[in-house]
Order: C-alpha cells, then structure tokens, then sequence
C-alpha cells in the first residue's frame, strides 16, 4: 500500500505522496488489520491499483488488459468494488475515446477471472454472478428502525422475518426494513447520520477493536496518526482541489467508499480503503501548509483544517467507552485464562499476577478515579467495570496466596468499587 500511495506524484507530487504515506503508515487500524491477516490490506491494495493503472490509461500508458483482471479481482474479493471499477472505466471511455477498440482487452481480463466465479456457481448451483450472499441481511440489520451507526455491527430478532419474508432478495428485503420505519425520512436521516459517522473520529470495532488492542501492543501506540487528522487534512485538500480534473480518480474512489458505508456499515475495518485515499489528500494540505507563502491563503487553509477536525472530534453522538466488555472478556478468555492455566498447572504462581495484571492496566484510567460504580452513567461503562472489578478480585486472591497482604488489598479495594451491587 505504502508504494501504492507514493505512486501518487502522477496527481500531487512526490512530497505529497511521501507525506500521504507516511500519515497512512502511522495510522494505527492499518497496521491492526495488516497484522490480523484479514481482506482488508489485500482489498485497500487492490482499490489503490485499481486507481493507479486508472490514471495510466488515462494517459495512455497503462495495460486494458490488467485493468480488467484488477476488476475481476475487486468483484471477487469485494463486489462493491465494482462502484469504483465501472466508473473509472467509464471515465477512461470518454477521455480516449480512440481507445475505444481496446475494449475488447478489458472484458478479456474481467471475464478470465470471472469465469472461474461462474464455474464455481454452476457447479454450485448458485446464481451465477453471486460472490457474496450477506448483502440482503447486512443491509436490513444496518437500517433497522432501532440501529443507530454508533453500533456498529448489530443484530436484531426480527431480521430474520424480514429475510424470510424477502426469500433472502437484496431488493425486497430493503423495501421491507424501510417500511418498518415511521417514514420515508426517518430513513432518510438514518443515511445522513451514517454519513456524518463516516467522518466522526470514532474507530467503531468489528472483529477486533483497536482501541483495547492498542492498549494490548508495544508498537501500535508508535503509529499515533488518528483518524481525525488525516480527515481533517484530508477534507481540505479535497477543498482545495475542487477545481483540479487529476483529482477525480482519487474524489471517486473516495466518494464509492462512502456510499458502501452509508448502505450498509461505518466500521473501522470498512474505512480503511477511504482512509488510505484521505491520506493522498492530507499529503498535499501538509504540502501547502509548507510552501504556501500568502499569508492570506496560509491563513485560511490553516484555519479550514482546524475547523474540520473540530468537526471529526465532535462528542456527538457520545461514545461513553472506545471498547466494551466483550472486547475484554475475548482476550481474557483466548489468551490470558489458558496461559493462567499453564501456569497453574506447572506450580508457577508466582507468574500468575503479573500476567493478569497485563490485562487490568488496560482499564479506563476514570475508572480507578470513581468512587462507586453508581457514578458511571452509561451501562456500557458499568458493565465493563465490573468486569475490571472481577479481574481485580481475582488479582487480590492471587496476591493473597502468595502472601501478598499489601498488594492483595490494593486489588481488593479497587475491585470491590467496581462491582455492582449484588454481583
């Protein structure tokens, strides 16, 4: 990806994409995701080639061929990927439109990879063209009448109504869930709150949080760009390059990856290949702000881009806690209670409490400070403190068997606040 977005001087310049790089390398979820080996490094790269070759044929120097068997590519891995593959192909149309009987190249690459999808599918039985069959029931649990974007991935008991009712069709299942709101703008809204979550600062989680797992890592607080910068600086060189055609790749690509969100989910793991987009856009504001030598325009793109991350900071809608008790309850029970285990079993109590103690000190710092678990307001909150506590309980009876009376109470008196009463 890094070479990816250094590739950009095409657009900005070379300082552009080594600053947008640098900014995308130490972005923390980007590193989180490379590292759990999920699609989302390998479908960011593909997006950004996708882009590059784009603009390489743009000025006739790129390869039809390859761009088609990028596409088939993208649909394989992603179908969504087609919102940005068919527009860049229809942009290249109509800027050389000479090349026009070079399409035959394009449709060779796409139908190579494609073929092997719709072998897959007769075989299969499946509908032909089908590479993914979560769109239907994504799309009515992310605009149920009750699911606000803060969410994040969330399930409802009547989805699977909906989705029997609709025999499991894309278009009949999202005409249901819309008619289970109060009105067509009730839905309607529910898109803009989406969108406004798109640039909100908030990493919402899905399959790993990367807050708690920022907490867990030596290295991932060392990549310590948040996403608000990037997006701030990110908004303002769009801004700044309204006027500007070269940028109109880069605008789609962005703009295909906002619409998936706002149809279905704003996740982290889903905002990463905007993000790396955004990061293109931030090189050249940081650009700018370095050899802009008006006062005037200094002035206001300084301005602009401190506005617009007062915008992505925004506490609203209120995150009371960046991870849950969930998160903490999968890393207590897939890594820390089976080593606690092994410990135990081969009589080395004695590592027992440093170990869990690796887990407690990735609690809230405000929850050490309260005095009563009554004074959380949020049951997100109360939740995972009482999860802390039964940790620190845990911890104080480790200490006490080791004879450990003063670190025993330390623990005993910070667990027995956190727990909720009658627990």
């Amino acid at each position: 990806q890094g070479g990816l977005l250094l590739s950009i001087p095409l657009i900005f310049g070379a300082m552009a994409g080594i600053l947008g790089g640098l900014l995308f390398t130490l972005y923390s979820p980007n590193l989180l995701f490379e590292a759990a080996l999920l699609r989302t490094s390998l479908s960011t790269t593909l997006l950004l080639s996708l882009i590059f070759v784009a603009e390489q044929l743009y000025i006739g120097k790129g390869k039809p061929f390859l761009f088609g068997i990028l596409g088939g590519l993208g649909y394989l891995l992603m179908t969504t990927s087609i919102l940005l593959w068919v527009p860049l192909l229809i942009r290249w149309l109509y800027l050389r439109r000479s090349e026009l009987k070079n399409l035959w190249k394009v449709a060779a690459g796409f139908t190579i990879i494609i073929s092997f999808l719709l072998i897959r599918n007769t075989i299969a039985g499946a509908p032909l063209f089908s590479a993914s069959s979560v769109g239907p029931v994504t799309y009515v649990c992310s605009n149920f009448p009750t699911y606000e974007p803060e969410l994040g991935f969330a399930y409802f008991l009547e989805v699977g109504q909906i989705m029997e009712a609709s025999g499991g069709h894309m278009l009949p299942a999202a005409l249901g869930v819309i008619h289970l709101r109060k009105s067509i703008w009730n839905w309607v809204f529910l898109q803009f709150k989406k969108l406004g979550a798109v640039f909100h600062w908030y990493e919402i989680p899905n399959n790993i949080n990367s807050y708690l797992a920022a907490e867990m890592s030596f290295t991932l607080p060392l990549a310590f760009i948040p996403y608000s910068v990037i997006a701030a600086l990110g908004l303002m060189g769009i801004f700044l390059n309204l006027k500007n055609s070269k940028i109109l790749s880069l605008f789609i690509g962005i703009l295909s990856q906002v619409v998936i969100m706002v149809i279905f989910y704003v996740l982290c793991r889903f905002r990463i290949p905007m993000v790396a987009m955004m990061a293109i856009f931030a090189g050249y504001t940081l650009q700018q702000l370095a050899i802009l030598k008006r006062p005037k325009q200094l002035l206001l793109t300084s301005v602009g881009t401190i506005a617009l991350f007062i915008f992505a900071i925004r506490p609203f809608p209120k995150i009371p806690v960046t991870f849950e008790k969930g998160d903490v309850t999968t890393y207590f029970q897939a890594y820390f209670l089976p080593r606690l285990h092994e410990l135990e079993l081969k009589g080395d109590l004695a590592s027992c409490p440093p170990l869990l103690e690796k887990l407690i000190n990735t609690m809230p710092a405000s929850f050490r400070k309260i005095n009563s678990i009554s004074q959380l307001s949020s049951q997100k909150e109360k939740d995972l403190a009482s999860f802390y506590g039964t940790l620190c309980l845990d911890e104080s009876d480790l200490y006490k068997n080791l004879g450990n009376i003063q670190e025993s109470n330390k623990y005993l008196v910070l667990g027995q606040k956190l727990i909720a009463p009658g627990n």
